[in-house]
């Protein structure tokens, strides 16, 4: 889908007598779901990634921030296919989201959309987390002790401070979340 696109996108993309709408139609829609994807999953990593990064950066005692490290990137050591096809397993009707679901009546998502979702937020989450760490802890403590010791409530001191602080860091972890899961690298 992402070859066709930019096929497109270039003018190389040719189609046979009056076909030409409809293969458009479906480039504009492939685009479309390809942009809707890398933007839910790079929101999702963000969500996600922020608070892990922030106990590793400022929480987490230096022993612990080795640890977390290793945590973060350990799931990078194996193949996506390994990964891809664990989360197959898990998602399946026999699997275990489904057997931890079960007792409350609910399903997991099966082979859907929001199991798209769900393992592509997994894939290229640890590709979040790395930079937003690295913008956390190259914030100095005395930044954040200052705001507090001037009456800043902790929401008003992570709008204030620490977003625009680690803003250039959430772009580049953003930059890599939103181009993997749609064929960039």
């Amino acid at each position: 889908l992402a070859v066709a696109s930019h096929a497109a996108w270039n003018g190389s993309l040719t189609a046979t007598e009056g076909s030409d709408s409809a293969a458009n139609v479906l480039i504009a829609f492939g685009c479309f779901v390809v942009l809707f994807f890398a933007a839910a999953v790079t929101v999702t990593d963000v969500i996600l990634a922020f608070p892990i990064a922030f106990y590793m950066a400022k929480v987490a005692k230096p022993r612990m921030q080795s640890l977390l490290v290793v945590a973060v990137l350990l799931p990078l050591w194996s193949s996506y296919l390994v990964k891809v096809g664990a989360w197959r397993l898990m998602l399946s009707e026999d699997g275990v989201i489904n057997w931890a679901l079960e007792p409350f009546g609910l399903h997991g998502p099966g082979y859907g959309t929001a199991a798209v979702w769900l393992v592509m937020s997994y894939m290229w989450l640890p590709y979040m987390i790395i930079p937003i760490y690295a913008g956390l802890e190259r914030i100095p403590d005395s930044i954040l002790s200052a705001s507090e010791d001037l009456g800043a409530k902790p929401w008003r001191t992570f709008r204030k401070v620490i977003l625009p602080m680690s803003f250039p860091a959430v772009v580049a972890g953003s930059r890599s979340a939103a181009t993997r899961p749609s064929g960039g690298s």
